[in-house]
């Protein structure tokens, strides 16, 4: 029996994605997106980190050294983890894939600048609180990098008074924007964007086609930012 091509109709290894998780998470928390995104034929793989004892530099170093060896993954990063991400893309040598941030302040977040005015918020954010107050301005990468932000205001940010509207309750939609960059708005909640499952095939569309549509929901509407919606 000639097995030359037994297996020549099967298709290729399915497009694998890099999970980069955000404060106090451990990646768990990706484990719905993770069947979500399955469904779409797109493999979900955690990059863990110690968010708060970690130096920031490190953890940028570790991602860029496994993009290196896979540099046509592509990255799905929420919050501190976009940061993350970005900075990664800026040292990573010949990354080829696709980056969409969820809730990421690359502005900077003022609920950590507030934090961090008190000795126990400094504490609570340990190595990742500079990083959150000044934010990040990533690598030129024109259509290859993405954001999310969410619109439902319900979180600490919402309740101290840092996160005004339009926000997802801890991280503003003004905070996300970067030149280039304007995110396309989600009515959910920041650890939401990780559990709403239109996000999650917006998510998928874009790693797959390049395109990222706004997530919608029945009976509510939700878009791109524009320069004449912001926060503050």
């Amino acid at each position: 029996m000639d097995t030359t091509n037994l297996f020549s109709s099967h298709a290729a290894d399915p497009p694998r994605v890099i999970y980069v998780h955000g404060l106090f998470m451990s990646g768990h928390e990706s484990l719905l997106l993770s069947r979500r995104l399955r469904r779409h034929d797109l493999r979900l793989e955690r990059f863990t980190y110690g968010s708060r004892r970690e130096e920031p530099e490190r953890i940028v170093q570790r991602l860029a050294e496994r993009l290196d060896v896979a540099p046509d993954m592509h990255l799905l990063a929420h919050s501190l983890g976009g940061l993350i991400a970005l900075a990664a893309l800026g040292v990573a040598n010949g990354w080829n894939g696709r980056a969409l941030l969820l809730g990421s302040p690359l502005g900077g977040s003022e609920t950590a600048r507030r934090l961090t005015r008190i000795r126990a918020g400094k504490w609570l954010l340990g190595q990742a609180g500079p990083w959150l107050c000044r934010g990040i301005e990533g690598p030129a990468l024109q259509g290859r990098v993405a954001a999310v932000a969410g619109i439902r205001n319900c979180g600490m940010g919402a309740l101290i008074g840092a996160c005004r509207r339009p926000g997802d309750g801890l991280v503003c939609v003004a905070e996300t924007r970067s030149p280039g960059l304007w995110p396309r708005l989600a009515r959910t909640t920041h650890l939401g964007l990780l559990l709403d499952r239109r996000v999650a095939a917006a998510a998928a569309d874009y790693f797959l086609t390049g395109h990222l549509a706004a997530p919608r929901r029945q009976g509510g509407a939700a878009g791109r930012a524009s320069p004449g919606r912001h926060a503050g």
